[in-house]
């Protein structure tokens, strides 16, 4: 689908993050019951995901976001070892936020406050108010 436009030829990060993260959300939120609709935005997300990751080994600004929605991709496909694989990644290349929405995600998935308040930890010391924000109202959610 995407490899048709090479991984340059006027398209940035920004275009394969996008198509990555719309067709994640179909995933997640599709209202059908019909399965081959599941199954299609599925396999556009994966292709999306994947265009994304190759992108990125050339612009490395790219890469985490790319891992983290890939995570997300396997995450919503129940493969959750491959998924948390991504924090192992992230603490490798020490992008704090990146490392942070992990967390966030996995604390909000599982409804795990030890992720929640690890991922608070991490917000506060790199000044991330806005994503602080999203985690505290995460906390109160899980803590109900």
């Amino acid at each position: 689908m995407f490899e048709k436009y090479g991984a340059i030829k006027g398209y940035t990060s920004s275009h394969f993050s996008s198509m990555a993260g719309i067709y994640l959300f179909l995933a997640e939120f599709r209202s059908t019951t019909d399965r081959s609709v599941e199954e299609d935005y599925f396999s556009k997300a994966r292709q999306a995901n994947l265009s994304h990751l190759k992108y990125s080994k050339s612009m490395h600004y790219a890469q985490p976001k790319a891992m983290r929605f890939m995570r997300t991709y396997h995450w919503l496909c129940r493969n959750y070892r491959t998924a948390q694989r991504s924090i192992v990644s992230a603490r490798e290349n020490e992008y704090h936020p990146d490392l942070g929405r992990t967390h966030l995600e996995i604390g909000k998935r599982l409804g795990d406050r030890t992720h929640l308040e690890h991922t608070k930890s991490i917000f506060a010391e790199i000044g991330a108010e806005w994503d602080l924000e999203q985690t505290k109202k995460a906390i109160k959610l899980v803590a109900g």
